[in-house]
């Protein structure tokens, strides 16, 4: 099962490009929103203080569709070492502020208002290297870093994601292999032991937790903003925040739910099930977790999955044809508990589907639920169910998938240490 949780990266020049020109484009809109602050930010840690005599200060309003956005305007001169300078940059971050959401301007331009008419000095900072090189406030204002820089880092997150599972994908395998083995045809029908697809599915929650949680932060910044201004709509944008991450909590504690129980494989034997036959097998529990007989429900149905697609959306429909119920034989073993199943395949029923994309068509899959100590257990897989009869390299025995179950599972342990 270790080359299970390896597969080759199949990059192309053709994605390269698209991602890298995807992830450039929202660079390029970090830079300036986040970035080039904090880099200026710490590039005047080592500047020196200086008295500026402020000679003229101003307002700068700007209208448009989106509203009124206001930007604090001031020119003064100092002296550095008995030569005087001239600069005209107020603040860190120069833009101007959506006027609901910030008075920064406001603010600056009444207390520059105030120092002009009193005469007196306004102090700054300069940069001793090149004197030229001043400002009069260098404190960076987060509440125009967070927003930017968190929608940036979901859309550069949600593309790297992207990305990784593109370039991670199964590879279709040749049609002669699926014809003539095609139980070979996805990389999780192994004869020593099949991963549940519910893995895939939470880890899907956590991607889509941790994205609700980011913009949560978001909503939930935006909302505190409103209400200190005084604007009482940000109550909704605090309420869907909290959604957020609440969504997040759920993610995460299911994740590690099915992290306390640790991976439970099923195991075919003989392996592929055969249509018209025995589709038969053994789940296999990890030594430690304590399971009773008869607690365990294993429903192996044929499914249909069809997807409905419409102007908005794709909805997937998926219509049972046949379905049987076992509660299995348990048995302690070495390895840990099993739980064998056997079930009487009509020979009437389509086989299962050798598509790696997991498009529409037929699938088998075996549903296994039940109460263990202080859980649930729900696991769902897909079985490789064939008609005809199997080839002898098929016909894996089962002391030999205790074999290959034994060894992979030591190489599995020695990779995640």
């Amino acid at each position: 099962m270790e080359d299970q949780l390896k597969k080759k990266a199949k990059i192309t020049p053709r994605s390269l490009l698209f991602f890298t020109f995807y992830q450039v484009v929202f660079i390029s809109f970090l830079y300036p929103w986040v970035l080039s602050p904090i880099f200026d930010n710490v590039r005047m840690l080592n500047w020196y203080p200086m008295d500026a005599q402020l000679l003229d200060v101003d307002m700068e309003i700007y209208e448009s569709e989106d509203g009124t956005q206001k930007q604090v305007v001031a020119s003064y001169e100092y002296s550095i070492n008995g030569k005087t300078y001239w600069n005209n940059r107020v603040d860190i971050h120069s833009k101007p502020n959506d006027t609901e959401l910030a008075s920064y301007h406001t603010t600056m331009y009444r207390l520059l208002q105030k120092h002009i008419k009193q005469g007196s000095i306004f102090s700054g900072w300069y940069n001793p290297r090149d004197p030229y090189d001043s400002v009069l406030d260098k404190n960076i204002r987060w509440s125009e870093i967070i927003i930017p820089g968190l929608v940036c880092f979901v859309f550069i997150f949600i593309g790297f994601v992207v990305y990784l599972a593109y370039i991670f994908r199964e590879q279709e395998k040749s049609p002669d292999v699926v014809r003539r083995t095609p139980w070979l045809a996805k990389s999780k029908w192994k004869p020593e032991g099949i991963q549940s697809e519910t893995k895939k599915d939470i880890r899907g929650q956590l991607l889509g937790g941790t994205l609700a949680a980011l913009l949560g932060v978001i909503f939930g910044y935006v909302g505190m903003m409103l209400i200190l201004n005084r604007a009482y709509s940000g109550l909704f944008f605090i309420v869907i925040g909290m959604v957020g991450f609440y969504v997040m909590f759920k993610s995460v504690s299911s994740w590690l739910r099915f992290k306390s129980i640790g991976d439970v494989f099923v195991t075919i034997t003989p392996f592929p099930g055969q249509i018209g036959g025995k589709v038969s097998g053994y789940i296999q529990f990890p030594p430690l977790l304590a399971i009773r007989d008869k607690s365990i429900r294993i429903l192996l149905k044929q499914s249909k999955i069809v997807t409905k697609r419409t102007a908005n959306s794709n909805n997937k429909r998926e219509f049972v044809n046949w379905e049987a119920v076992t509660f299995g034989k348990l048995k302690v073993t070495k390895l840990g508990t099993r739980i064998y199943f056997s079930f009487n395949a009509p020979d009437d029923l389509p086989e299962s589907n050798t598509d790696v994309y997991c498009g529409d068509g037929e699938y088998w899959f075996l549903n296994v639920s039940g109460e263990i100590p202080g859980d649930h257990f729900e696991r769902r897989y897909e079985l490789p169910v064939f008609k005809g009869s199997l080839s002898t390299k098929a016909k894996t025995t089962e002391k030999e998938q205790d074999r290959n179950f034994g060894r992979d599972r030591v190489q599995v342990m020695l990779a995640k240490r």
